[in-house]
């Protein structure tokens, strides 16, 4: 690969044939340097890049894409080092030099065959967090020492936000109202980020996936607060007038999260059978509240409800119609089952705070609602329905799942399996 310099008017010119994905033997001229030498100069770069590879490397060819890409803009070619540098740790060296949040943003619109809900929530945490310490990174140049850093960072800013004294500023920290990102939440923020990664390692933009070089703080195992089921038949005898007895009725029996119950509509219901349609989840999102897919195809799923609860909805189903008969106009119809006299639905927060003040006013243990959901796999469990069943009315991917977080629940269960068991064999030999 020859080339050849030229003097055109008062200034210098070069071209050379470069072989591309397009054909082999493409001629590339660039013109306008003021000195011979500087004209060389480029001819020689040109050529330092392209014997970078073998003639049978492929990637010889995208690097003569990149040098026709860069000399039409007008823009620098590579750096010969950096690509030298690229090639020795098995990186694509004609790929175009982007910083993490670059990535980042690529990777969250181009993720095909993940959910729009999983999208939304990956943006967030793009957006609060992983942009903010992370953005600025070159993609190739980042380390597992970045990431630490970043939860290192976490830490700090939880102690902030937990002292009870007013949270500084910090440049870092875009969230409007601070909170503490907890051992739980923290692995959400990290399973972004190496997923991201995953993809650019495949992609080869990367040598490596310095993740796997992170270990995060493990969260303590801790009991989920739970009622039995004396407390919960008080709380549903002592609630049956509150117009969310039903909400709660299908939280604690039928084991829904908070962001799926609010996101009820009549159509999910056959009444038929008594089923219901589990199908999208309204959750906070950058502070607002937006009603998405579920996260995982196993969440989507089918409920069966008792008679008791069917019946209990159908007098929910009579009440609502008679306030929007009442309301007229005025009445916000978007088919939600639990919403409020006017038709709007119920914030999910909203769910949560009455949950707990009828909870309160009816003397039982103040829970989560979220842990209402843990309520109804332990009721289930216990009354011996197989963790397979059970698995799939919680829209748990597997029975793994359930079988780490109910451990307690299932050592009952195999102590009185034991003496079943026992039984069969007891009395004396025949």
């Amino acid at each position: 690969m020859r080339g050849a310099v030229w003097k055109v008017g008062e200034r210098w010119a070069f071209a050379v044939r470069l072989d591309t994905t397009d054909r082999p033997g493409r001629q590339l001229k660039r013109s306008g340097f003021k000195a011979r030498r500087a004209a060389e100069a480029e001819l020689d770069h040109v050529r330092a890049l392209v014997a970078l590879f073998d003639r049978d490397d492929p990637r010889r060819l995208t690097m003569g894409d990149r040098i026709f890409a860069d000399s039409r803009r007008g823009g620098a070619l590579p750096d010969v080092e950096e690509a030298r540098r690229k090639v020795g740790a098995g990186l694509d060296p004609s790929a175009p030099s982007m910083t993490v949040g670059d990535w980042l943003d690529r990777w969250v619109l181009a993720s095909h065959g993940r959910r729009e809900s999983t999208k939304e929530i990956d943006r967030g945490y793009i957006k609060m967090y992983l942009r903010p310490h992370l953005g600025d990174v070159p993609l190739d140049r980042l380390r597992a020492d970045h990431i630490d850093e970043l939860f290192a960072w976490f830490e700090r800013r939880n102690a902030q936000a937990a002292s009870g004294e007013p949270v500084p500023d910090d440049p870092l920290d875009p969230r409007t109202r601070v909170r503490v990102v907890g051992l739980a939440a923290q692995p959400q923020v990290f399973s972004c980020l190496r997923s991201a990664l995953a993809v650019a390692e495949r992609r080869r933009l990367i040598p490596y996936n310095p993740c796997r070089q992170v270990e995060l703080p493990h969260a303590p195992r801790r009991e989920r607060p739970v009622w039995d089921r004396s407390q919960v038949a008080r709380f549903l005898a002592t609630t049956a007038d509150d117009r969310l007895h039903a909400a709660y009725r299908v939280v604690l029996l039928g084991g829904l999260r908070r962001g799926e119950v609010s996101a009820l509509k009549w159509e999910d219901v056959t009444w038929e059978t008594g089923r219901l349609h589990v199908e999208r989840q309204r959750i906070y999102l950058d502070g607002a509240v937006v009603e998405t897919d579920l996260k995982t195809e196993s969440s989507t799923r089918i409920v069966s409800l008792d008679p008791e609860t069917v019946a209990v909805l159908r007098a929910h189903r009579k009440m609502q119609l008679q306030e929007r008969l009442a309301a007229g106009a005025a009445y916000e119809d978007r088919d939600y089952v639990f919403a409020r006299a006017d038709g709007s639905p119920y914030l999910p927060k909203d769910l949560t705070y009455r949950f707990q003040q009828l909870a309160r006013w009816t003397g039982l243990p103040v829970i989560r609602l979220h842990d209402g959901r843990h309520t109804a796999a332990t009721l289930g469990l216990a009354a011996g329905v197989p963790v397979k069943v059970m698995s799939g009315r919680l829209g748990h991917a597997n029975t793994a799942i359930i079988q780490d977080l109910y451990q307690h629940v299932l050592a009952d269960m195999d102590d009185a399996a034991a003496a079943l068991i026992a039984a069969q064999v007891a009395g004396p030999p025949v």
